[in-house]
């Protein structure tokens, strides 16, 4: 019976498909125009479910499912948008681009290199030849599912790479045409820069002995003793350390502590009472009031003190975390919000200044700081500067779009678009696409 539901849902895609194209003589129906360019309904189908595509791979990964109806109804976090609206007026908005580019790409008058079609040609070559058994007539009927067949799937790829070669073209790969001062101008107009001391809402369960202490212990599994404070004595014929107060002497400095896990491997952690945190925003207001109108030194200082962050042995004290005030970091995952709560504060204070600001994650006390020059190319911040899966740290990406953006609005202002054609079109309606991009 799937099996039949399948070749249905299958046999309707296509007719739905051969009803699009047949359309207006035969052709696909325009969706958007500009100058001589076309692009149809059909491409816009394509990009949904690619889109679709991707999200659902993502999101799976973290936090929900993306091919849930209840997902895309969701409404993102301090605005009035669903993910549904966002993230297809994303691809609508993508598309519009697309068509700027192509329509400058023509004015320019570039010329694709016979290496991009080539490219292009031998991997519709071996669509068909393993997903189509070598006819493309059943390798349309795969792609009836998204909307497209064949030529579509090919001109979406074209189309692609017409618009990677505009912004090498324009702007070298990578950005390496773009001037150091622009880059830095942007730099400076986009991205702000913090230390924090992060006073958590929770915190991590490790094995503890019966007194209650957490257990430090060697790499070799054994305990790991304090055996110049404490004081030692003989247990069951082997040297034991203690306090003054008969607690285990350890030694937290060489030792680890043993996570305590559940089932599923994962550390265990306990959320603090309201009156906890309550006692720990106060020590964040002490903090404050002792970092205030002192030296960023201090800062550090107490943050390596009272911080829950990791320090590893390989921290650079003089590192600094870099956030992009231009993001929505929301928007791309609701685990993120956090980011974009501090990014908002920062850009309301100085050089200097020091806020508390309370989050998911807990309670932040951050201090602003200044923006290096070439922050984006120094290594250490290759966290915040370079390519993730979502692009969001992607920072010549980012200035990339940004001038082409500008580059391109005289051109979308001129692009046509027949909106009856958009009615029903949306990622939570389209199929999700997995391989077909």
């Amino acid at each position: 019976m799937k099996k039949a539901r399948r070749f249905l849902a299958l046999l309707l895609a296509l007719l739905m498909l051969l009803a699009t194209l047949t359309a207006c003589g035969g052709k696909a129906r325009t969706l958007m125009k500009v100058d001589d360019r076309e692009i149809s309904v059909n491409l816009y189908q394509l990009m949904l479910s690619i889109r679709k595509g991707e999200m659902a791979f993502a999101i799976a990964q973290s936090y929900g499912n993306a091919n849930s109806a209840a997902f895309w109804g969701t409404v993102i976090d301090d605005t009035s948008s669903t993910y549904d609206d966002y993230y297809t007026a994303e691809v609508f908005n993508k598309l519009k681009s697309y068509a700027a580019a192509l329509a400058l790409f023509d004015e320019l008058e570039l010329t694709l290199p016979a290496s991009y079609v080539k490219a292009v040609d031998e991997e519709m070559a071996t669509l068909v030849a393993e997903d189509g058994d070598g006819k493309k007539a059943k390798l349309n009927s795969i792609l009836a599912e998204f909307g497209a067949n064949y030529d579509i799937l090919r001109e979406y790829k074209l189309m692609v790479k017409e618009v990677e070669y505009l912004i090498h073209s324009l702007y070298g790969q990578n950005g390496s045409k773009i001037s150091a001062p622009l880059k830095e101008d942007y730099l400076k107009e986009n991205y702000v820069a913090f230390k924090q001391i992060l006073l958590s809402n929770f915190y991590y369960l490790f094995e503890t002995d019966k007194n209650g202490d957490e257990i430090y212990y060697q790499n070799d599994g054994s305990i790991a003793y304090d055996t110049e404070n404490g004081i030692r004595k003989v247990e069951d014929g082997a040297f034991v350390y203690y306090t003054e107060d008969g607690r285990i002497a350890y030694d937290k400095e060489v030792g680890r502590r043993k996570p305590v896990l559940d089932a599923k491997g994962n550390q265990v952690s306990q959320e603090y009472t309201k009156e906890e945190m309550l006692d720990r925003l106060n020590l964040a207001l002490k903090l404050r009031d002792v970092a205030e109108n002192e030296s960023a030194a201090t800062f550090e200082t107490l943050r390596q003190s009272y911080s829950d962050e990791e320090f590893g042995n390989d921290y650079d004290a003089d590192a600094l975390n870099y956030l992009s005030t231009a993001t929505s970091y929301s928007s791309i995952s609701a685990d993120w919000k956090t980011l974009d709560a501090i990014a908002a504060k920062l850009a309301e204070l100085e050089v200097g200044e020091l806020a508390i600001l309370q989050t998911d994650a807990g309670i932040h006390l951050i201090r602003k700081y200044p923006v290096e020059a070439g922050a984006y190319a120094d290594e250490r911040y290759t966290q915040w500067f370079t390519d993730s899966l979502y692009g969001v740290y992607d920072f010549h990406g980012n200035l990339i779009d940004s001038l082409l953006t500008a580059r391109l609005a005289a051109y979308e202002a001129e692009i046509t678009v027949d909106t009856s054609l958009l009615k029903g079109l949306s990622l939570k309606s389209s199929p999700s696409n997995f391989y077909y991009n």
